[in-house]
């Protein structure tokens, strides 16, 4: 029995989103600024963002476009979404540096590269969600497939019955 099959499919998005938190967590717990209780914080409200962004706004646009198959336009309102997501994710990264730290001439200088990091991780993550709307696209045309064979077979053996 296939594994991916088994399991139920909203259990595979808790792991994935699980998955991320727990690596960005990992990665905040190395940096000496962040103990345990900013890094948990931080991971959360990042991951959080990133999965209202894919489920609400990216899988519709993405669904949309992949019936249509408008390619410049898709890749067009990816990079706007992108963008706009990351401005967001660097606002909540600035407030939550700010609740903990008062310091604004340090946040100041890390505010661009802090944008293009957030714009590099929301890209990554648009791409990983275009694979998987793009892979379920992919699957319900072979099932539908699929059955249009099945239905053919079965009209043939009923024509040659006869």
């Amino acid at each position: 029995m296939n594994i991916v099959r088994w399991m139920n499919k909203g259990m595979l998005v808790v792991l994935f989103w699980a998955f991320i938190t727990t690596i960005l967590l990992l990665q905040l717990l190395a940096v000496d600024e962040y103990d345990f209780q900013k890094a948990f914080l931080y991971s959360s409200v990042i991951t959080g963002t990133f999965a209202i962004y894919v489920h609400l706004v990216l899988r519709p646009i993405v669904r949309k476009y992949i019936e249509s198959k408008g390619l410049s336009s898709l890749i067009f309102w990816l990079l706007a979404m992108g963008v706009l997501a990351s401005v967001v994710l660097t606002f909540e990264d600035y407030a939550m540096d700010s609740f903990f730290d008062s310091d604004w001439d340090k946040y100041k200088k890390a505010m661009l590269p802090r944008f293009f990091g957030m714009l590099m991780a929301t890209i990554l993550i648009s791409g990983i969600a275009y694979a998987f709307e793009l892979y379920r696209h992919h699957i319900k045309m072979l099932k539908a497939t699929q059955e249009l064979k099945d239905r053919l077979n079965d009209l043939e053996l009923k024509s040659i019955r006869q």
